[in-house]
């Protein structure tokens, strides 16, 4: 079956973007409404993953992926269905070799986007399980363009990433999995490239321009601070 799935949406659980309004549990509720069958909550360097929420998810006939966006040396990094231990060892990008395995998931979310760092992404894309295609482009800008041809050449499926931070946002560009309905079935098969992309360009509206300062607020940020650490000198 073709399962419709997101694994990059933001709550408001979210330390870093607080000016979401919707929690973790109404995300599952309009997911639900949307038709997903499988969605994880990667919010910056913070887990929102718990039985409580997993259970809610159930109930609604959704499987919730523990998932977290961890900025590594300076890039953002998703990091899928994975032991909470091994993500907290993942501290240089490097680290990732040591932490991948069958049942998680390692993913490029935004490779091409303004301040990036894809060229580091890109030396170490061979601990990647997949590239990510962004639904933040709009019908004339488009950081995207090049996702496809990198996925192609190092042979990496390509899923669609909504990294939504408003419940509207939600449908514009997502994943359609060829799989079984559990958690292990779903990781195969994005593996092996068992995927299709869904895609459109959102609208230009208030939202739209929100979701802009933010994202570019965030990753300006982290390369400072990650560079920052880099060149400090002790005295």
């Amino acid at each position: 079956m073709k399962l419709k799935v997101d694994f990059h949406i933001h709550t408001s659980e979210d330390p870093k973007d607080n000016f979401i309004t919707y929690d973790a549990y109404e995300l599952i509720d309009t997911a639900r409404e949307k038709g997903y069958d499988a969605i994880a909550i990667t919010n910056h360097n913070h887990l929102t993953y718990c039985d409580d929420l997993v259970d809610y998810a159930c109930q609604k006939d959704i499987i919730l992926f523990r998932g977290i966006e961890k900025t590594i040396e300076g890039c953002h990094v998703i990091l899928l269905n994975m032991d909470p231990e091994k993500v907290e060892r993942v501290n240089l990008l490097d680290d990732l070799k040591y932490v991948r395995d069958d049942e998680s998931l390692i993913v490029i979310p935004h490779l091409y986007y303004p301040f990036s760092n894809h060229y580091k992404l890109k030396k170490h894309i061979k601990y990647f399980d997949a590239v990510g295609y962004s639904s933040f482009y709009f019908k004339y800008i488009n950081f995207n363009k090049k996702v496809v041809p990198t996925a192609l050449y190092y042979d990496l499926p390509v899923i669609g990433l909504s990294d939504a931070h408003f419940l509207s946002q939600l449908g514009y560009t997502y994943t359609l999995i060829e799989a079984k309905k559990n958690k292990k079935s779903i990781i195969s098969a994005i593996k092996s490239n068992n995927v299709t992309l869904i895609t459109r360009p959102m609208p230009v509206d208030l939202n739209s321009a929100k979701i802009t300062y933010s994202f570019l607020k965030n990753i300006i940020v982290d390369v400072v601070n990650y560079n920052r650490k880099r060149f400090c000198f002790v005295k």
